[in-house]
């Protein structure tokens, strides 16, 4: 299933930086919030006709707070598409 050898060329680890910015009360630029975001994508699966994949995002702050947000078999798509996508991740899936 096209669909799915898509699905399997997201699993992996996706690493990224983010910075905020606002201005202070005299306009100056300043940083507002940072963090880092570990993105692990894992266990693409069809199920009724969808692609599906495991995400977990854990969110670090510069103080060492962390966040962490989990979607399990949430992330589905219709095989018919042949594209998978991965909350701002796409592939498009290649014919045969």
């Amino acid at each position: 299933m096209d669909a799915l050898i898509s699905a399997e060329s997201l699993v992996g680890t996706y690493e990224g930086k983010w910075e905020l910015y606002g201005l202070d009360g005299n306009a100056k630029v300043v940083q507002t919030v940072s963090w880092t975001d570990r993105v692990e994508a894992s266990n693409p699966t069809l199920n009724g006709g969808k692609v599906f994949i495991a995400a977990k995002d854990t969110m670090t702050y510069p103080n060492g707070e962390t966040y962490t947000l989990e979607w399990k078999d949430k992330t589905g798509h219709l095989c018919e598409s042949q594209i998978v996508s991965l909350k701002g991740f796409h592939r498009r899936a290649l014919p045969n």
